[in-house]
């Protein structure tokens, strides 16, 4: 399945790339995948130097994962607690 195959290959690039991409929310950082409409979520635990992903998420849908959708929030809160100021 080409949908399961790029997840895939994303995945493997984050073995060696990845601090290249920003973070979103938290620590939560998110890796686009190619030609269909979901992120990567994932973390970077330097101490284990390990990737931990805690989900695919469709870029439209509200996310079935309640800890990406709490992080999100919480995450969205402080953002508009911060230009309130």
């Amino acid at each position: 399945n080409r949908f399961y195959g790029l997840a895939r290959e994303q995945m493997f690039l984050l073995k060696s790339d990845a601090f290249l991409y920003q973070k979103k929310y938290d620590n939560i950082r998110c890796i686009k995948l190619p030609s269909f409409p979901y992120l990567i979520h994932y973390d970077i635990d330097e101490i284990k130097n390990e990737v931990l992903i805690y989900g695919v998420i469709h870029t439209n849908r509200e996310p079935k994962n309640q800890r990406i959708a709490s992080l999100q929030a919480r995450s969205s809160s402080k953002m508009n607690a911060s230009h309130v100021k």
